[in-house]
């Protein structure tokens, strides 16, 4: 609710206090070194990056992009394509394509909040795969593979 975020911060300027976000993945070990990784190069060029997410933009769509602005450095512009899923009151899902420093395709797509909460990403890079499940409790590594010779 942007009118509730307005008050608090106002209220906060006026009380020279500083306000948190939940943005718990931010210091999960596993997702720093990920974010060294991708920003040193090490797991070469990123390709794209697919994020599905339910709940609303603002409660969960936050999320992913504070993540792949981890994972990937500052946000470079982007777009909505099509219309929203509008299941929560005031906190609808768009699907997104945005662009990152590291990630010249990062994907948003939303799915129903009504029959999923889901927080999954998938990064493919020259090197490999990276897949985050379980709302992002699991993390799956897969190197690319040599293709092998045709008989």
């Amino acid at each position: 609710n942007m009118k509730e975020c307005e008050y608090i911060k106002r209220t906060t300027q006026r009380r020279g206090q500083k306000v948190l976000v939940d943005y718990i993945r931010r210091y999960v070990p596993e997702f720093r070194e990920l974010a060294k990784q991708i920003i040193s190069g090490s797991l070469g060029s990123v390709f794209s990056a697919t994020l599905y997410y339910g709940r609303g933009l603002y409660r969960d769509g936050c999320h992913g992009i504070d993540l792949a602005r981890m994972l990937f450095g500052e946000f470079k512009g982007g777009q909505i394509m099509g219309d929203p899923i509008n299941e929560i009151q005031g906190d609808p899902s768009y699907a997104l394509d945005l662009e990152f420093e590291k990630c010249s395709r990062f994907l948003m797509l939303p799915t129903s909040a009504k029959a999923y909460s889901v927080f999954e990403l998938q990064i493919w890079t020259e090197l490999g795969t990276v897949t985050l499940t379980e709302n992002g409790r699991t993390m799956r590594r897969r190197p690319v593979e040599e293709e092998s010779p045709q008989d």
